[in-house]
Formats: structure tokens, sequence, C-alpha cells
């Protein structure tokens, strides 16, 4: 059961890196393709 928790706990860590991850590289897209276009 605590092992279950755990294993739970972690699921939720990792997808919330993954979506913070995602989030931080459109970010350098987004800014990449401003500086582009500034140039």
């Amino acid at each position: 059961m605590i092992l279950n928790g755990t294993m739970f706990i972690f699921h939720l860590w990792s997808h919330k890196f993954m979506v913070l991850f995602f989030v931080s590289l459109y970010v350098l897209l987004l800014m990449c393709f401003e500086v582009s276009s500034v140039i």
C-alpha cells in the first residue's frame, strides 16, 4: 500500500516535470523566433 502511494506520487512528479520541460522548450522556441524576426 505504501509502495503504491510512493509510485503514484512519483508518477505525478514525473508528469509535472514533463509538463515543465515542454513549457520551457516552447518558450525557448518562441524566443528564438522573436530574435530571428528582429534580425
